[in-house]
């Protein structure tokens, strides 16, 4: 699971970056909020994904390696 300080430090980093892109495509604030909510909800179980994955191969290779150093 993604940590709260993971989560802080997407949102903290590219925050702006997202308000100022929606700003340039919309002119109604409530929706730039709206729709950046929306984004990094997406982002942070896209991050959710991506850390499973991550921890999954991790825990994949030990077993590969003992299957391969057995012999087998």
């Amino acid at each position: 699971m993604a940590t709260n300080e993971q989560m802080q430090a997407v949102y903290c980093t590219y925050h702006s970056k997202v308000c100022g892109y929606l700003r340039s495509k919309i002119t109604n604030v409530q929706d730039i909020e709206d729709l950046a909510a929306d984004i990094f909800v997406k982002v942070y179980e896209k991050l959710e994904n991506c850390l499973k994955s991550v921890r999954e191969r991790t825990d994949f290779v030990p077993k590969v390696a003992l299957v391969l150093g057995s012999g087998l």
